[in-house]
Order: C-alpha cells, then structure tokens, then sequence
C-alpha cells in the first residue's frame, strides 16, 4: 500500500514539472505592432493602440504618453474622429468653460486636463483661452499646453491678469489640451475657467 502511494506521489510529481516545462501558448496578439500608429509610437501600450479608430492607426500621428485607453479624439474643426463611439457625456467632456484655481502664494497649479482628446495634423496650431471667474479677487498666470517643432510636450505662457488667449503650437500630435494656473497677487487664490481648442 505504503509502494502504490509513493508511486502515485511519484506519477503527479513528474506530471507536475512536466506540466511546468511545457510553454502556454502565447496569449498576445502582436499583430498591432505593424499598424503604423504603433510603429510611430513604440513607446505606446498596446491596449492604447488597439482603443484607437481605425483612421488614426493607420496614421503616423504622435500619441500623448498619457493618453488612456478609450479616449474620444476630436479632428481640429470640432467634428467627432470617425470610427469611434458616440456618447451621452461628449458634448459635457468638450475643452470649454473647464474649472481652474491656484492657491496663494504663487506655486503652479496641478495640469487641468480635457477628457477629450485633440487629433492634430502637421503644422496645427492651438487656440486657447481663459477668464477669471466673477467671485474671484485674485488675479492669475496660465500656462496651456502644446508641442514643440519635435512633438515634446511644452507649457506655452498664455498671459496674465484677468483673462487672456494664446495660439500654440501642437503639430501632428494626440493629446488632452491642458492648462495650470498660479497666482499673479501671491496674497488671494485665483479661481477662473480655461477653454482649450475642441
């Protein structure tokens, strides 16, 4: 009896490491890799990649290394990307009237961020402005956000006061327009609302 138990011991202990040995088959698909958007932005989650419309994977466009997977992207002109869903919140995520503060003391604000993207093109330029919010007695510096000549991420000064705009550059970028703010008077925070280009 004692001889049948180590023996059985002995079949599962082998089928065990054989079972260790044998390779699981690949479960990714690698296929996204030779899509063009991927070969232009290796650096870029294959889940992000393959969360993108068709016409944008079939392009050379630099993706925004902080783009989430599902983001809604919007051509230059306003018009909703192709290929993609449209949702009951789309119009309320637009990059308009969006909620900015900055506290006393004149350190930058984190990044205010739209929830939609921008799809640029070669050459885009981005128009942003900004208004101080009527119940605010401060004053503020914005900063938005755009892309150098190289595609880089850049804070572009975008004034200070009471209100300002600013046309950016942008390029053949994907990207949430972005802005951050701080206090021109370092006594009183600053609250006030930004609008970005879609």
């Amino acid at each position: 009896m004692r001889t049948r138990s180590v023996s059985v011991m002995l079949v599962a202990l082998v089928l065990g490491f054989s079972a260790l040995a044998i390779p699981a088959p690949a479960v990714a698909d690698d296929g996204y890799k030779n899509l063009p958007v991927a070969k232009a932005n290796p650096h870029i989650s294959r889940e992000v990649i393959v969360s993108l419309p068709e016409v944008m994977q079939k392009s050379d466009v630099k993706i925004a290394d902080d783009i989430r997977p599902g983001t809604l992207f919007y051509y230059p002109n306003g018009q909703l990307v192709e290929g993609q869903e449209r949702r009951a919140l789309e119009l309320a995520a637009r990059c308009h009237s969006i909620l900015i503060g900055a506290l006393p003391g004149g350190a930058w604000s984190g990044e205010s961020r739209c929830q939609t993207a921008l799809l640029g093109r070669p050459g885009l330029k981005a128009y942003y402005e900004w208004n101080t919010n009527a119940a605010s007695e401060g004053s503020a510096c914005l900063q938005v956000r755009g892309f150098n000549t190289s595609g880089s991420r850049t804070w572009y000064n975008a004034g200070c006061g009471t209100a300002g705009n600013v046309t950016v550059n942008w390029g053949n970028v994907a990207a949430y327009p972005a802005a951050r703010a701080r206090t021109y008077n370092i006594v009183f925070g600053w609250t006030g609302f930004w609008s970005g280009p879609i």
